[in-house]
């Protein structure tokens, strides 16, 4: 894979489902169409598990991001209160096709 070429814009998304988002740099990807993908870095979060986590975050992306093609799961990490999970937080990175 080929080093990044462009530092990436800080992209916003407002949900309840979303601790904080980064923006990362586009990601140029190999190949024969020479496709440009974008990754951003999201917290999921939920009361049920790690799974939903990951689901909640992609699931509140792709209300305003296209073309979601693949999500990398970070770290997974709890929320405890004496002693009790309260939540489910799973950092992923997202990564979608760049639209020309």
């Amino acid at each position: 894979m080929e080093e990044p070429q462009n530092k990436g814009d800080l992209i916003q998304i407002s949900a309840r489902n979303i601790k904080y988002l980064t923006a990362t740099d586009d990601i140029i990807v190999g190949g024969l169409d020479k496709l440009v993908k974008k990754g951003i870095e999201l917290v999921g979060t939920s009361d049920k598990g790690f799974s939903d986590a990951v689901d909640n975050a992609v699931k509140e992306a792709s209300r305003t991001i296209r073309s979601i093609q693949w999500v990398e799961v970070l770290t997974l990490s709890c929320k405890v209160e004496a002693g009790t999970i309260e939540e489910y937080q799973a950092k992923v990175m997202v990564f979608f096709e760049v639209e020309r």
